[in-house]
């Protein structure tokens, strides 16, 4: 640097005035309008569709198929191979995904060509990819760590509940992946990751107060077919957390499923080295068994909840159904949203779950 030169300090931007900006709805649109802006072109008029919304698995999901002109080359294009364009999906003008498409699979018809596609919020990188050095980590909050490991992929992270304290020590193991290291820890925290629909890293709490949306009965005979299938295998009783302190003294916390009637043992490492935190991992671990044995697909026949709103994850729902064993009503948590246009129409499937398995307490089942 010398005398006379002229220095340049960018100003940070403020998230939460882009947050809102990114989020306003395109005018014009009508509910069931579906549009998908890849490399700025818009696209709509899909032969089939389908998006998945979820509060716990740090990204959402759009596939679809779409007719192309043999002579419009500027849409093929869009789609070349591993270019991984940039996508946002808008459902009735509001913006529910901004990522890339990862996937593509042109095919060759009758009468032209058409391109299926699948695309992912920004961060299935995080799902995909495996930590980068450093391994360990001390006396680090979870939001700092978390802009440590999202540095290299240029992602940013939003965080919607407290992380609490510090870490003692945390050490990753060099094959997981950026995503499987940062949920364990905020499992420790009780919290969910997610993806906002600007392609951020989102942390989360399960949403157990707000007032329930309504209530949604099973149709018999149903719009569509389902089957919920609850499998005792993917549940046990006891969930051993093991893990050492700074001295390499051995720290064992326990978790017990008291809904379980028969023995069946899972132990796992804990990557902290508190005993309280140890505690923790066994709780969460019980609550994540719990919640995947426990998530129920429901259709229902629209897109739309009962307030009028597009459905979302992380919103309770009272569910009559018979099917599922709650035929005098359930409070259930929605899980993740399934939104599906096919020849038949535009349809949606609920993956509801008791709200119970997130908060670590025990876990309320309606047919139990």
């Amino acid at each position: 640097i010398y005398a006379g030169d002229v220095l340049t300090i960018p100003v940070k931007p403020d998230a939460q005035k882009r947050r809102n900006e990114a989020r306003q709805s395109l005018p014009n649109k009508s509910p069931d309008d579906i549009t998908l802006i890849v490399n700025g072109k818009t696209i709509e008029g899909f032969n089939a569709f389908r998006f998945l919304q979820t509060m716990d698995t740090a990204s959402d999901f759009v596939s679809g198929v779409i007719g192309v002109d043999i002579n419009d080359d500027e849409t093929w294009d869009l789609f070349k191979p591993y270019s991984y364009p940039e996508c946002r999906l808008y459902i009735g003008g509001k913006l529910k995904l901004t990522g890339k498409i990862y996937i593509t699979t042109p095919t060759v018809v009758s009468n032209g060509r058409s391109i299926s596609f699948q695309g992912f919020s920004s961060t299935i990188d995080l799902v995909d990819s495996a930590i980068k050095p450093p391994y360990e980590f001390n006396d680090i909050s979870l939001e700092s760590l978390t802009e440590q490991i999202l540095a290299p992929f240029s992602l940013t992270a939003e965080f919607l509940s407290e992380t609490g304290g510090s870490f003692d020590r945390v050490t990753a193991d060099q094959s997981e992946s950026a995503y499987s290291f940062l949920s364990k820890l905020a499992s420790q925290r009780g919290l969910e990751i997610s993806s906002n629909n600007l392609g951020e890293l989102l942390f989360l709490q399960a949403d157990t107060t707000t007032p329930v949306l309504g209530t949604i009965e099973e149709e018999f005979p149903p719009a569509d077919e389902f089957t919920a299938t609850f499998n005792g295998r993917e549940r046990w009783q006891e969930y051993r957390a093991t893990s050492q302190d700074p001295e390499n003294n051995a720290i064992t916390a326990v978790a017990i499923d008291e809904n379980m009637p028969i023995y069946r043992l899972k132990t796992f490492g804990a990557p902290d080295s508190t005993t309280g935190d140890a505690q923790e991992a066994a709780d969460w671990e019980r609550s994540k068994a719990v919640a995947d044995s426990l998530t129920i697909p429901f259709p229902v026949s629209s897109w739309y909840d009962p307030n009028g709103d597009l459905w979302e994850s992380n919103k309770r729902i009272v569910v009559k159904s018979k099917t599922i064993y709650a035929p005098e009503g359930f409070t259930f948590l929605i899980r993740s949203v399934e939104f599906k246009k096919e020849a038949s129409g535009q349809t949606a499937v609920l993956n509801i779950v008791p709200p119970s398995v997130f908060t670590g307490e025990a876990v309320i089942e309606p047919w139990a």
